[in-house]
This record gives C-alpha cells, sequence and structure tokens, in this order.
C-alpha cells in the first residue's frame, strides 16, 4: 500500500496541463506577467484510461521563466520522508482523486523546491501525508530540448515500472496550483529598492496560446503524447 500511495503522489505532480480531457489555466495569463498555474485533469479518460505511468515529462512553451529566489527555503530529501520541508519552501498544492480496489482515495499534495542536480534548473518534492505515515516522490525541472518547449519537468513514478505493484489503483481526477512570489529588499540604506520574484513567468509574447504537452511512457512499455495549450494575452 506504501508504494500504491507514494505512485499517486508522483503521479499527481506530472499530469498537469495534461490533455484534451484537461484545462490549463494561467492566472494572470498575460504575456511577460508572474503567474500561478492551475490545472484539472480527468484521468479516467483515453489515453490514460486511469493507467500509472512508469515515468512523465511535462514540457511548457519556451519563453516561460522559472525563477528559484520566488522562495526563500529549499527542502531535503531527509524533511520530505518526515514532512519537515520548510513553509518558506512550498510552490503550490495538487489533489488526486483514485479508485484502490473499490475504495475511493483523496489524495491532498504540497509542493516544495528542492536543491537541483547539476546542470538541472530545479528539484522537488511532492509530499502527501495519510493515516498518520508520509510519502514524498522527488522531481527535476531541467531545460527542454524539443522545440517548441522551453522547460520540461521529469519524474519517474515509484513502483510505475511494475504493473503487479499496481493492479487495482484507477486514478479519476487531478487538479493542481503552482506558483510563488516573493519581494526582497535589495540595496544600501540610501539606495534600498524592492524586487519582486515570481516563482514562474509567462512567456513575454502571446501567439494566441502558448504550448503545454505530458509524455508518459506506462509499465507495458506503451506510450501517450498530449497536448494542451494555454491561452493568454499579450
Amino acid at each position: 500500500m506504501r508504494l500504491v500511495l507514494a505512485t499517486l503522489v508522483a503521479f499527481g505532480l506530472l499530469t498537469s496541463s495534461a490533455a484534451a480531457q484537461a484545462t490549463a489555466t494561467a492566472t494572470p495569463n498575460k504575456a511577460g506577467k508572474g503567474t500561478k498555474l492551475h490545472t484539472e485533469l480527468d484521468a479516467s479518460r483515453p489515453p490514460v484510461s486511469g493507467r500509472i505511468p512508469r515515468e512523465t515529462v511535462l514540457s511548457i512553451q519556451s519563453g516561460y521563466r522559472f525563477d528559484g529566489r520566488a522562495v526563500a527555503k529549499r527542502c531535503t530529501a531527509e524533511q520530505a520522508e518526515t514532512d519537515a520541508c520548510p513553509a518558506k519552501s512550498a510552490v503550490g498544492t495538487a489533489t488526486v482523486q483514485a479508485d484502490y480496489n473499490g475504495f475511493p482515495v483523496t489524495v491532498p499534495i504540497r509542493l516544495f523546491l528542492s536543491r537541483p542536480q547539476t546542470g538541472d534548473v530545479a528539484g522537488f518534492f511532492a509530499v502527501a501525508k495519510i493515516l498518520g505515515s508520509t510519502y514524498s516522490a522527488p522531481g527535476r525541472v531541467v531545460r527542454s530540448v524539443e522545440t517548441p518547449f522551453g522547460l520540461s519537468v521529469i519524474l519517474a513514478t515509484p513502483a510505475g515500472d511494475s504493473i503487479s505493484m499496481t493492479q487495482g489503483v484507477t486514478f479519476k481526477s487531478f487538479t493542481s496550483d503552482i506558483g510563488a512570489t516573493r519581494t526582497v529588499t535589495k540595496g544600501k540604506k540610501s539606495n534600498k529598492r524592492k524586487v519582486r520574484h515570481s516563482l514562474i513567468t509567462n512567456p513575454t509574447t502571446c501567439p494566441g496560446t502558448w504550448a503545454s504537452r505530458a509524455a508518459f511512457t506506462f509499465g507495458d512499455g506503451s506510450m501517450a503524447a498530449l497536448d494542451a495549450p494555454i491561452a493568454c494575452v499579450s
């Protein structure tokens, strides 16, 4: 059951902005503005069809900027495992609705920024606390190498490569809200100024929509790639 719940945590974070059966919005959605991304997904519909991916790669439009200075702290693996991530490392929340052998399961998830691996843009942890136990899953934010995308989020799902470990689990729906801001004071006493940092900033131009895509690899070796444009205004 521990691996099943950890799988729910991992899948929940990375299916954001995924498909035609998903909606993704940026608030505000004006070009060049710091924003918060909201996502809703019906995971029961094809091509996901309630399945748990072995790995998920979520990519967003080139031009989106990520600024880790929007949060003051970073969460470590040890802190994530014990539900002790600093409040000042929080970058969002998510909720997964699922069915486990006929029983409904709701998994509330909290997202925390962590130190990046060498060459990565950032790292993060998805953390859930269920029936007194804490479950966490690490992930990576990297530069995308595929046009028209600029940033990709990568997560290998715990137990996702083992069909037997995920039998009986069917995903129903997912929602998330991701974004953070922080204002810092810079300069000396005679020349102080306030600088606002946004975790996510929209591209500086709007062609009508900004691209996003989720690519899934499942335990049986099958794959699915889904596009969901984000509406924008100039």
